[in-house]
């Protein structure tokens, strides 16, 4: 069973409304080899929310975002790819519909009347842009920063795809 876990950002007024037109590199076997498509998705809310079905919780989906998504564009770009498996695997990547794992376009950050454990948001928060977290169970949002303040977190890139080998305290 997964843990779960709601990516959101606040669409920027200058985001609003457009017809995004995302170009997809599908994974298939090596006989078939790849492919690209071209969707649109348009941004007509304020929110745009995507689920990511495993590893939700704070040691990955948290420490992964708070480390490797630092800005509002990165986090749009993250979340303009839909549902997801992990972290690193978008379920389009998977040959599944684009429609049904399409990101999700909201008026507001969602409740819990969604079912995920963990829900993230890259939102304003004390004057600066940043993502918040918060557990099914609680109603308000924590900076995700106050759970990695202190730590050294390291990641080693491979062929354009991230994986942990570990973390050191200072």
């Amino acid at each position: 069973m997964g843990t779960p876990a709601c990516v959101s950002v606040r669409i920027k007024p200058e985001n609003r409304g457009l017809a995004r037109f995302y170009v997809k590199e599908w994974r298939a076997k090596p006989e078939r080899g790849y492919y690209d498509t071209e969707c649109n998705l348009i941004i007509n809310d304020n929110v745009m929310t995507s689920s990511i079905h495993f590893d939700g919780y704070l040691e990955e989906v948290g420490r992964r975002l708070f480390k490797e998504i630092r800005s509002y564009q990165e986090a749009f770009e993250f979340i303009l790819k839909g549902d997801r498996s992990s972290f690193d695997l978008p379920y389009y990547e998977r040959n599944e519909s684009w429609e049904s794992n399409k990101p999700q376009m909201v008026a507001d950050f969602p409740d819990n009347s969604t079912i995920h454990d963990y829900y993230y948001k890259w939102d304003k928060y004390e004057g600066e842009e940043q993502w918040m977290v918060r557990k099914y169970s609680e109603t308000e949002y924590t900076p995700l920063k106050r759970f990695f303040i202190g730590m050294n977190i390291e990641i080693q890139q491979d062929n354009n795809r991230h994986f942990e080998y570990g973390y050191t305290m200072p």
